[in-house]
C-alpha cells in the first residue's frame, strides 16, 4: 500500500514509531499495548504526512516521560493501596472497552463512506484489539469465579461456625464438626468415625476399647503411648512434640502434635488420647504441611468439643 508523501521521509517515520513501539513493549507495562495500537490507527488513517511525524515525535516524547514516571515513580505505584489500584484499572478498563468499538464503529463507517484501503486496516487492527478485550475479559472472570469458589470452599472446610454436631457409630462420644466435612468411606472401616474433607485433605478418625480388655492398673498415658507407637512403626520419619495434658467434659484427656511420613508423603497429625468411665477413645486428626496453619485451631476445638455420651 502506497502512502502519500513517502520515499525517504515516510521510511524515517515508521522507524521512529516502531523503535518507541518496541522501547513501550520492554517497559512492561500492559496498558501500552492497547494505546500503541490506537495511536498506529491514527498515523494510517491521517492523510497528512505531517501529523504522521507529529503523532510519532509525540510518542517517542510520551516513551521518555513513561520510562521517567517508571524510575521515579514505581516505589510509590507499589506502595498504593490495593483498593486504589483496583479502581485504577477498573476506570482504565471502562475506558478500553468504551475507546475500542468506537474506533471499530468509526472505522467502518469510513470505510463504507470513503472506500479507502486504510480504512480496511484501521477496521482489522480495530476488530483484534477488540477480540483481545473480549478474551481477557472472560479470561479474568473465569479466574476471578475459580479463586473466589476455591476460597469459599476452603473457609467452609476450615469453618467451625454454624459446626455440625455428629457422633460415633457406637455412641460413645459427639463432637462438633465444620458444616463441610462429610463421611468418608475411604478411611478405616474399623473407626466408629470417618470424616472430614478430601478436597482439602483434613480428616479425623475415632477408635474406640473398652477399658475391661485392658490389664488392672493400665493407664491413659501408656495407651497413648503404644497408639502413638503405631504411628512410628509406619513412619520414615517421625517427629512429635510434648504432650498436653487436660480435661474435656470431666474426662481426661492427653493431647499431641505428630510429624510423620507415611508411603513418602508427609503427614501432620493433632491427636487426643480420652479416657472415660468404661472406654480409652483415640481421635487422631491429621492434615497436609501446606494445611496445617489454618488446620490445628480446628483441630484444637474439634478436640475441645468432645463430649462422653455413655
Amino acid at each position: 500500500m502506497a502512502w502519500e508523501g513517502g520515499g525517504h521521509l515516510h521510511d524515517g517515520v515508521w522507524k521512529i514509531v516502531f523503535s518507541a513501539l518496541r522501547d513501550l513493549n520492554e517497559s512492561d507495562f500492559s496498558t501500552n499495548y492497547i494505546v500503541e495500537g490506537l495511536i498506529i490507527l491514527t498515523l494510517v488513517s491521517s492523510d497528512s504526512m505531517l501529523v504522521k511525524i507529529k503523532i510519532a515525535t509525540y510518542l517517542v516524547v510520551g516513551n521518555y516521560f513513561l520510562h521517567m514516571a517508571t524510575i521515579f515513580f514505581t516505589p510509590l505505584a507499589e506502595a498504593a493501596s490495593s483498593i486504589m489500584a483496583y479502581n485504577m484499572e477498573l476506570i482504565l478498563g471502562v475506558l478500553l472497552m468504551l475507546t475500542v468499538p468506537a474506533v471499530f464503529i468509526l472505522s467502518l463507517v469510513k470505510l463504507i463512506i470513503t472506500k479507502r484501503k486504510r480504512w480496511i486496516i484501521c477496521l482489522i487492527i480495530s476488530g483484534l484489539l477488540g477480540l483481545f478485550c473480549i478474551s481477557a475479559i472472560i479470561h479474568s472472570a473465569l479466574e476471578t469465579y475459580k479463586t473466589g469458589a476455591d476460597a469459599a470452599a476452603e473457609n467452609m472446610d476450615h469453618s467451625m461456625k454454624n459446626a455440625q454436631v455428629v457422633q460415633t457409630a457406637d455412641g460413645l462420644l459427639k463432637f462438633n464438626l465444620p458444616k463441610a466435612w462429610s463421611t468418608l468411606d475411604e478411611l478405616p472401616e474399623e473407626a466408629s468415625l470417618r470424616y472430614g474433607s478430601l478436597r482439602r485433605e483434613l480428616y479425623i478418625v475415632v477408635l474406640s476399647e473398652p477399658k475391661t480388655d485392658f490389664e488392672d492398673g493400665y493407664s491413659l498415658e501408656l495407651y497413648g503411648e503404644g497408639c502413638l507407637q503405631n504411628i512410628i512403626d509406619v513412619s520414615k520419619q517421625y517427629k512429635q512434640k510434648e504432650w498436653i495434658t487436660s480435661e474435656v467434659s470431666g474426662c481426661k484427656i492427653m493431647k499431641i502434635q505428630v510429624d510423620a511420613v507415611v508411603d513418602g508423603i508427609k503427614v501432620k497429625y493433632f491427636n487426643g488420647y480420652l479416657e472415660t468411665d468404661t472406654h480409652y477413645h483415640q481421635v487422631l486428626l491429621w492434615t497436609l504441611p501446606s494445611m496445617w496453619e489454618k488446620s490445628k485451631p480446628v483441630f484444637e476445638s474439634v478436640l475441645s468439643s468432645i463430649e462422653p455420651l455413655k
